[in-house]
């Protein structure tokens, strides 16, 4: 008998602790705030990932986690506060659960594609970060834990993160051998279990200002595709294939090929020089490219990578503007050295935001889908040179005529070949105009499903 009711009073004391370490919706925008993954997920009761955040008034921040449709296996569940839409080099915090079910919460440090654990002792540990509630079922696992907002001088050099600023939100969850210390995550981005990141940064330390699902417009990038993936080759064709159309054409006294080249490359400009304000804005001025003090891993990124190179392309095309303001006069004997360093520095920046558009598209987290993202991309390059070789073949088709024209030429007068010469160039001029128009029509639909793909994630 008295074993019959120790046994039921285990149960109902089990059964309370396993309701009152489960997510509580309730509280949400009252006393914490809430971001659900899935889009109203919490009205319909099917949210697989949520993440909460509170202050209290001893400078501290509590911090849920609440992970569904996990493996049995899944023994941690883990948020990294990332400087950048990246993984690598920032600080984690993962509750981790033992075989038996014992449940711990733990500092540690991205380092490229690993995870190492900080060097504290629990001591030092316990200073930081404390376990509240934890929870792991065969299908879901649950944390609560408050950590420090403002650790001291000596933890933030071991990267125990000042929560007292913005982050990107990286959420894993995955099986370790040792509870202590995470093993590798799934590495598969079509898998659900593949770490999730939240599009917008916040700061955990503030929840009052931050909105039920914090949503910032990915401005930065849209702008930087519509600048380079359209208005800079609607500038290049413009110049390279329009020289000679509309000869006697001259509003304000320029030809009409040098507006549209001009026109195209100041708005350019603008643009990427929005997006490129908007970037840095968005990390608080801070360089998250290569630098001295961060490992060879991190430095060889794609995100190191696509910093350096983007930067580079925009201080060369930053060059040309001024370049063209202080070219010299068409007569001079210096004229050619512009026209080659402008047409030079004009491609090797087109060229290197290419590539860093590349490691944005195979990399980056930032596309709804990203096999679409990639096959428009690709269809994007070919119809460069597929540009070229029409205009090549237009041209090639304008020389044979005038040759066979000039040949004809021997039993006519000299005014009957200038008139014909004359009606077939029309009709080259008109189609080389069609090619560009339908060139720059094309990519601007590109880009425009680019910038929807990028849009739809938020």
């Amino acid at each position: 008998m008295d074993a019959t009711v120790s046994s039921v009073i285990v149960l109902i004391v089990a059964f309370f602790t396993f309701c009152s370490s489960q997510f509580d919706m309730s509280d949400c925008l009252k006393n914490k705030a809430c971001i659900f993954i899935s889009e109203g997920c919490e009205v319909k009761g099917n949210c697989e990932k949520i993440v909460s955040y509170t202050t209290e008034p001893d400078r501290w921040v509590v911090i849920e986690l609440f992970y569904n449709t996990t493996h049995p296996d899944t023994n941690y569940a883990a948020v990294g506060f990332s400087e950048d839409v990246l993984m690598g080099d920032e600080a984690v915090t993962h509750c981790g659960f033992s075989e038996t079910n014992q449940a711990g919460v733990f500092l540690s440090q991205n380092d490229g594609k690993s995870n190492v654990p900080l060097n504290l002792t629990a001591e030092h540990v316990a200073k930081y970060v404390e376990l509240l509630e934890a929870t792991h079922t065969s299908n879901s696992i649950y944390c609560k834990f408050r950590q420090k907002i403002t650790p001291d001088e000596t933890a933030q050099k071991v990267v125990v993160p000042n929560l007292n600023r913005t982050y990107y939100l990286l959420l894993a969850y995955g099986t370790a051998s040792k509870y202590e210390v995470m093993d590798t995550h799934s590495l598969d981005t079509h898998s659900k279990d593949f770490p999730f990141l939240l599009s917008a940064p916040v700061n955990v330390a503030m929840w009052e200002k931050v909105p039920e699902a914090p949503v910032k417009p990915p401005s930065n990038r849209i702008l930087m595709v519509v600048g380079w993936m359209w208005l800079i080759p609607s500038a290049i064709s413009a110049a390279r294939y329009l020289r000679e159309h509309w000869p006697d054409k001259k509003p304000f006294g320029l030809k009409i090929w040098f507006h549209i080249h001009r026109a195209t490359n100041y708005l350019a400009i603008i643009a990427v020089c929005i997006g490129v304000l908007s970037v840095f804005f968005g990390k608080q001025w801070r360089w998250t490219g290569p630098a001295i003090n961060k490992t060879s891993e991190r430095n060889l990124s794609p995100g190191a990578i696509h910093s350096m190179i983007g930067a580079v392309s925009v201080g060369v095309l930053l060059i040309q503007p001024v370049g063209a303001l202080l070219r010299c006069d068409v007569a001079s004997r210096y004229r050619v050295l512009f026209n080659w360093s402008h047409r030079f520095l004009g491609f090797l920046s087109f060229l290197l935001a290419q590539t860093a558009i590349i490691l944005s598209v195979i990399f980056f987290h930032v596309w709804m889908v990203r096999w679409a993202a990639i096959l428009l991309y690709v269809v994007y390059l070919i119809l460069i040179p597929l540009l070229i070789f029409h205009i090549k073949k237009i041209n090639s088709l304008k020389e044979h005529r005038n040759a066979s024209v000039s040949y004809a030429g021997r039993n006519y007068h000299q005014e009957q070949i200038v008139i014909t010469k004359t009606k077939h160039d029309v009709k080259t001029n008109r189609l080389t105009v069609l090619v560009v128009l339908a060139f720059s029509a094309v990519v601007a639909l590109i880009t425009t499903v680019m910038a929807a793909l990028m849009l739809a994630t938020v």
